[in-house]
């Protein structure tokens, strides 16, 4: 399997995605451009790896894997990192980990393990 999946990657929710020199922008479709995704036409299985350099302009990066999701800047509650278990969907957020900078670049490693899971932003 290829290391970068950009090219594999599909618009979901109507949104607009366009490759740039930085790599692929999305943007939602409608006035609030908000549910801008781009997706896979086959799902990952743990054991994987996803690693995502991205940016928001405001709220809710969210990294998707099977049953689970991760999400940086959660509109409800921007300091929180909201988790859903890839294994089972079941959700927790974890305080004060959970914000990351608006228009800057973070590269986020989300590890999947069949008993365990584990997520890295910029190194921490």
């Amino acid at each position: 399997m290829s290391d970068n999946l950009l090219s594999s990657m599909i618009p979901f929710f109507g949104c607009v995605m366009e490759r740039t020199p930085e790599g692929l922008r999305l943007t939602g479709a409608g006035r609030n451009h908000m549910n801008a995704a781009a997706i896979r036409n086959r799902p990952f299985r743990p054991p994987f790896t996803l690693t995502a350099v991205a940016k928001t302009d405001s709220t809710n990066l969210r990294l998707y894997g099977h049953l689970g999701e991760i999400i940086f800047n959660w509109e409800c509650s921007v300091r929180q990192l909201r988790v859903h278990d890839p294994a089972d969907g079941e959700q927790w957020g974890i305080d004060d980990q959970g914000f990351i900078a608006i228009d800057e670049w973070h590269e986020i490693v989300w590890e999947v393990r069949r008993d365990s899971m584990r997520v890295r932003v910029d190194g921490r």
